[in-house]
């Protein structure tokens, strides 16, 4: 057996069955002798008081790394003010290519002279207390390739350096200074809510010349310097909430040469805040992606204006997440008339475009003057609920290219979180 699993201990109705469960699962591991284990999984509840029962999971953990384990996963649900300490056979081991640890346990740093295989670690909800697990990142993991840091306790201000580092996600709300340094960097993806924090300065500063995906959600911080990101292919930036963000938002886009950018409707509203915003930095978009509640007057201000500053965008996206309690009414001021007075360039170049659509008739108002003026257009999907089949139907009548037009009904969705950021 490469890949062993224990747990779920929802199953245990006792602290009896718990103890039994244990013995077993002892039992199995002597059994098991030092046969190779590829993959070992710890998801285990301890919260029954039951004596050395910390002591058996290190001892399980230690028979693992003795077998040359290669990923080792540890889901441990622990009582309040309990302290685990991980034993330290996992930072010695050469065979371990991926830790991950979910737990509200301390995080015990280890020692700068551990310098092991780890490839990939994540770690979520665990405490950090000291500033030296991130020199030993930097310093000691040689060969680490993905750090996720999800929802981390303790340490407000990280600062890694790392040669071989090629992804990095941290998801925080603690988070005053962020520092993130390597060539080798590909992918980073930020997770920042605001939080009552007693500093106002927040800053993040980025050195990852070869950085091809950047992904960011929530606010931005006070601060963020991010270089000039010439190998970036794509970007996303899903703001929170409709914040004051302008300037910080138009710097990071400053930072994006060409590719594929991702906005919701906070981001599109922050960029088009105050009437006016050099075209420039969009001018290179190619593909843009908008997720947004729904296509409704006030939105579609926002919208012509972002589409005004990208006249080579030959690919578009538009997903309205939000379809359920909308008003028609709200959805149904903008006309065909209106999108031909706009004079927007990015229609003679556009090739393909994809539609979501939900309640009121904007959408498909638009679909149509891409339809009729895009001369151009390759491929346009639209994706519309049942009532509106007719019209979108009667949008293929009059299509001013040879373009493939693909309709299909959409069923509504439910609001999620994902609505709102």
């Amino acid at each position: 057996m490469p890949s062993v699993v224990f747990g779920e201990t929802y199953f245990v109705e006792n602290k009896e069955q718990q103890i039994e469960l244990l013995n077993s699962l002892d039992r199995y591991l002597f059994s098991r002798g030092d046969n190779r284990m590829q993959r070992f999984c710890i998801n285990w509840n301890l919260c029954w008081e039951i004596a050395d029962e910390n002591i058996k999971i290190i001892t399980w953990i230690h028979n693992a790394v003795r077998c040359n384990v290669e990923v080792l996963h540890l889901a441990l649900s622990v009582r309040t003010n309990t302290v685990f300490e991980l034993p330290s056979c996992i930072f010695l081991s050469q065979s371990l290519r991926s830790l991950s640890v979910h737990s509200e346990i301390i995080f015990q740093v280890p020692s700068l002279s551990f310098s092991g295989n780890l490839h990939y670690l994540k770690l979520k909800e665990v405490k950090i207390e000291d500033e030296r697990f991130f020199k030993w990142i930097s310093f000691s993991c040689k060969c680490i390739k993905e750090l996720q840091l999800i929802r981390i306790r303790g340490m407000p201000n990280i600062t890694i350096e790392s040669a071989s580092l090629e992804s990095f996600k941290v998801w925080s709300g603690n988070l005053f200074h962020l520092n993130i340094f390597g060539e080798k960097l590909k992918d980073i993806h930020i997770v920042w809510r605001k939080a009552s924090l007693s500093s106002n300065t927040k800053s993040f500063n980025m050195f990852a010349p070869n950085l091809r995906s950047l992904k960011w959600e929530g606010n931005f911080m006070s601060s963020q310097h991010l270089g000039k990101l010439t190998s970036l292919e794509k970007a996303g930036i899903f703001m929170e909430s409709e914040l004051n963000d302008c300037d910080n938002i138009f710097k990071v886009i400053c930072s994006m040469c060409r590719g594929k950018v991702s906005l919701n409707q906070w981001t599109v509203k922050a960029l088009v805040r105050g009437g006016s915003m050099p075209a420039a930095p969009l001018v290179d978009i190619c593909n843009l992606s908008l997720h947004i509640r729904n296509l409704n007057d006030d939105l579609i201000t926002a919208v012509v204006f972002l589409l005004g500053g990208m006249p080579n965008l030959n690919t578009l996206h538009i997903k309205c997440t939000f379809s359920s309690g909308v008003a028609n009414y709200l959805c149904s001021g903008i006309d065909m008339e209106y999108w031909k007075i706009q004079g927007l360039a990015f229609i003679y170049q556009l090739k393909e475009a994809t539609l979501e659509l939900s309640n009121g008739f904007n959408g498909i108002e638009f679909a149509r003057y891409i339809l009729e003026h895009a001369p151009n257009l390759e491929k346009m999907v639209i994706f519309h609920l049942q009532k509106y089949s007719d019209d979108v139907w009667e949008l293929k009548d009059n299509v001013i290219s040879n373009a493939i037009v693909v309709s299909q009904v959409r069923k509504p969705e439910k609001k999620s979180w994902s609505d709102f950021v």
